[in-house]
């Protein structure tokens, strides 16, 4: 059984993590003032501060941001990036995107339905490049109205039209 003064070194050692993946967090995205704001709602509440930030993604849209004290929704999600709750709203451009987000945060190939749900693969792919042709397969879906893919051959990416009887 630990000892009082273990727990509270075990505490201590947590906390400290906590804070470096928050700081972590906040550089990645390029704003280290993040880091300043209150880690938990509960926090932000007692300060009386709009804003706090977790150092988590958001479940909705992926993405490091803060978050609302008085709604609990990420900044990115109250700008209109992704809403899990509206997939109507969402256009293909979104989808590709979120697409790139997984295939450059897994490194793995995810595959994008007939009903447009995204499903991650076991093909272990090179993100590098992921992100434009994902893009430009959102342009030339949006433009076209017909869904194109995203498909890695021999090390490159390659957009092309869906073909019908791919599942």
């Amino acid at each position: 059984m630990a000892t009082p003064e273990q727990r509270r070194a075990w505490n201590e050692q947590a906390e400290k993590e906590r804070r470096a993946a928050r700081m972590a967090a906040a550089k990645k995205c390029g704003h280290e003032e993040w880091a300043k704001l209150p880690e938990t709602r509960r926090m932000a509440r007692m300060m009386k501060r709009d804003q706090y930030f977790t150092g988590r993604k958001c479940p909705q849209c992926s993405r490091y941001s803060p978050r609302e004290t008085v709604t609990d929704r990420c900044l990115s999600c109250k700008d209109g990036f992704v809403r899990r709750h509206k997939p109507e709203t969402l256009t293909v451009a979104h989808r590709f995107a979120r697409m790139a987000d997984l295939i450059e945060s897994t490194g793995r190939l995810h595959r994008m339905g007939l009903n447009k749900v995204i499903r991650k693969t076991d093909v272990v792919v090179d993100p590098a490049g992921a992100r434009a042709a994902c893009e430009e397969a959102g342009r030339r879906s949006e433009r076209t109205g017909r869904l194109h893919v995203v498909v890695h051959q021999r090390g490159r990416w390659v957009v092309r039209e869906r073909r019908e009887n791919a599942t």
